[in-house]
């Protein structure tokens, strides 16, 4: 038993890595943006990209709120001024062409799961 744990563990460590290393700044934007949509119930067309700067990512929605999104590794954080010590967190997993995410934000103890198929 201990022995197979180990081995799935390694597994993981081996291939989520090079997974997250491929993103692309395209492929995290993207996610961003999904993820952003599921938090707020709204289209993730609603977010325009105003900066980036290495694994984080700052968005503006369509009503004039500010956003800002962490793509590293597996995990991602979002936060927002407005939502003050909320930060939603959770992870993105490859899942055949597209990226599925799981989000738990903790100002409705909800958790969201997507994917972006971008």
């Amino acid at each position: 038993m201990k022995i197979s744990l180990v081995m799935a563990v390694l597994t993981v460590m081996s291939v989520c890595p090079a997974f997250a290393d491929n993103l692309t700044e395209t492929e995290k934007s993207g996610v961003c943006k999904a993820v952003l949509g599921k938090l707020n119930a709204n289209d993730p067309t609603d977010y325009t990209l105003t900066s980036h700067s290495g694994d984080t990512f700052s968005f503006r929605s369509s009503h004039g709120y500010a956003y800002s999104c962490e793509v590293f590794g597996l995990t991602i954080k979002l936060s927002s001024p407005g939502w003050q010590r909320i930060q939603p967190t959770g992870n993105v997993v490859p899942d055949g062409s597209c990226i599925k995410f799981t989000v738990y934000d903790p100002g409705f103890m909800v958790t969201h799961e997507g994917r972006f198929c971008g």
